[in-house]
């Protein structure tokens, strides 16, 4: 069974007809995402399914190299002001399929295989390959700032530490 809430903070907000409901930090707003750029993204994703056959081909994973190539090359047409296709729906959705592979290597569910294939940029301040941040003795660390930022969102970090 699915638990009802992660977190239950104890604090409430009353409406004006007297219900009351948990408005807690650290969940997220969903309700101020821009319905237009979220049509956009929704519209990519359909393009993409006509274009490959499956909609849902991206969550197959793809290198991150291609991701950023594809968003700054989209970026780079809209700056010298090419309308001719939606380059700022294609670059978010570049930036989503990015953040989307990203949140499953913070949680482990690639094999070293995977991470070697799909994170294959360089981190240029520490020298690494990026796949090396996620692999699973860096895990315990991405875990801990997970953790790390939801309780200072909450105003509950202290005591709440990281360790080196």
């Amino acid at each position: 069974m699915l638990a009802m809430s992660k977190v239950d903070t104890g604090t409430r907000v009353k409406a004006a007809s007297g219900s009351l409901r948990e408005r807690a930090k650290g969940r997220g707003r969903f309700d101020g995402i821009d319905p237009f750029a979220l049509e956009r993204l929704a519209f990519r994703l359909e393009f993409g399914g006509e274009k490959y056959g499956n909609f849902r081909n991206w969550e197959k994973g793809q290198p991150m190299s291609w991701f950023l190539d594809s968003l700054e090359r989209h970026i780079n047409d809209y700056k010298k002001g090419d309308r001719s296709e939606d380059h700022l729906g294609a670059a978010i959705w570049n930036l989503f399929c990015m953040v989307h592979q990203e949140e499953l290597a913070k949680r482990g569910i690639y094999s070293r295989r995977e991470l070697m294939l799909l994170f294959d940029l360089k981190n240029y301040l520490t020298g690494k390959m990026m796949w090396q941040e996620f692999a699973p003795e860096n895990i315990k660390r991405w875990n801990e700032l997970l953790h790390y930022r939801a309780a200072v969102q909450n105003g509950s970090a202290e005591g709440v530490s990281m360790s080196d």
